[in-house]
């Protein structure tokens, strides 16, 4: 064999093991960055904690939303995203959940969230029906017109609060 021929032999075996590096980096690294077209934002999670779930919440396939739940228990513990319509009106949804007494929120107007430290108005309550009790906090950002609820006990909170952290709008 020619020294060119064993040279070419030897820069294409680099290259497949570059290849095969590159993909394994990406395919085995757990933190996913993750993109929603329809709410216009960007999170990061670790794909070994959180799992990703998009939920119709209508039988029309319109109304969907966004929910980032810890594996195992993505129903109880979790961060999601949805749209809200312009037309609806937030201090009277409230006003009916708290009309009687099963709920009694805490409002915040000048809250903010995400890597960018977005303008919201915070929603929260605990709800102590639930062993052990869950804290669940509303984000309703109005220039963007969506609604992010967090919904966690003390345990998972660190992992679900850095998740909302991590949101950058589009």
């Amino acid at each position: 064999m020619s020294k060119t021929t064993l040279a070419m032999i030897f820069m294409a075996v680099a290259v497949l093991i570059m290849v095969i590096v590159i993909l394994a980096i990406h395919y085995l690294n757990p933190n996913k960055n993750f993109y929603s077209k329809q709410f216009g934002y960007a999170l990061k999670f670790n794909q070994d904690v959180v799992t990703y779930q998009n939920i119709l919440l209508d039988g029309g396939n319109r109304l969907s939303m966004d929910r980032f739940g810890i594996k195992g228990q993505e129903e109880k513990y979790y961060v999601s995203v949805s749209g809200i319509d312009d037309a609806t009106d937030l201090d009277e949804a409230l006003e009916a959940f708290e009309s009687d007494g099963s709920y009694a929120f805490t409002r915040e107007d000048n809250a903010v969230y995400g890597s960018g430290n977005y303008k919201a108005r915070k929603i929260s309550y605990e709800d102590q029906s639930c062993t052990p009790p869950v804290k669940v906090e509303y984000y309703y950002d109005s220039d963007s017109r969506i609604m992010i609820t967090i919904c966690s006990d003390e345990e998972h909170w660190t992992v679900l609060e850095n998740l909302l952290k991590s949101i950058t709008l589009q």
